[in-house]
C-alpha cells in the first residue's frame, strides 16, 4: 500500500511539471554531406527540416520531434543525372550542456523511420528505387536568444542501415525557433 501511495504520489507532482512544460516549433535549412559508401555515389546536397520542440521547464533534458527532407545530386563523371531524396520523421532527446536550458551547447541523439528514393539516368539507361528504412542519429549544437525567437546551429550524424550496405549523411543547418 505505501508503494501504491508513493507512486501516486510521484504522479500527482509529475503531472503539473508536464502540464507546464513549453511547447515550441522551429524551421532549419542547411547542407547536406553524404558519408561512406553513399558519399562515393551522391554529391552534396541541401537539408531541411521542421520541428516540435518540448522542454520540461527548468530541466536540462527536452524533447524535440523532427521532419527532414535531404536531397542529393547523383555523382559522375559522365553524363548522368539523378537524385536521392531522404525524407524521415524522428524523435529526439536533448541535452543542455550550458548553466541557462535554453541558450548554450546542447547534444541530441534519437530514433527516427526514413524513406530513401533515389533514381539515375545515364544515356538510355534508367534506374530508380524507393525504401523504407529505421535509422538512428547523433549531433551537438549551439542555442541561441533571438529577440522573441530563438535560434540555433546544428550538426547531426544520421545513419540508416539498409539492404546491403548502410546510408550516412551530416547536415549541417541554422534554425529559428518560436
Amino acid at each position: 500500500m505505501k508503494r501504491v501511495a508513493l507512486v501516486v504520489s510521484l504522479a500527482i507532482m509529475a503531472v503539473p511539471a508536464v502540464a507546464s512544460a513549453q511547447i515550441g516549433f522551429g524551421v532549419a535549412a542547411g547542407a547536406a554531406f553524404p558519408m561512406g559508401d553513399f558519399g562515393k555515389s551522391w554529391s552534396s546536397g541541401y537539408h531541411v527540416q521542421a520541428s516540435v520542440n518540448i522542454s520540461p521547464p527548468v530541466l536540462p533534458i527536452g524533447f524535440r520531434i523532427d521532419g527532414t527532407l535531404d536531397n542529393f545530386a547523383v555523382k559522375a563523371s559522365t553524363n548522368a543525372t539523378g537524385s536521392a531524396r531522404i525524407a524521415g520523421v524522428g524523435g529526439n532527446v536533448l541535452l543542455g550542456l550550458g548553466g541557462v536550458p535554453l541558450l548554450g551547447p546542447y547534444v541530441l541523439a534519437g530514433v527516427g523511420f526514413y524513406n530513401i528514393n533515389a533514381s539515375a539516368t545515364a544515356g538510355s539507361f534508367s534506374a530508380s528505387g524507393s525504401t523504407n528504412k529505421p535509422g538512428m542519429n547523433v549531433g551537438a549544437g549551439f542555442r541561441f536568444g533571438l529577440g522573441s525567437m530563438g535560434a540555433f546551429a546544428e550538426a547531426r550524424y544520421h545513419y540508416i542501415n539498409t539492404d546491403g550496405g548502410s546510408t550516412q549523411f551530416v547536415p549541417v543547418m541554422f534554425g529559428v525557433s518560436f
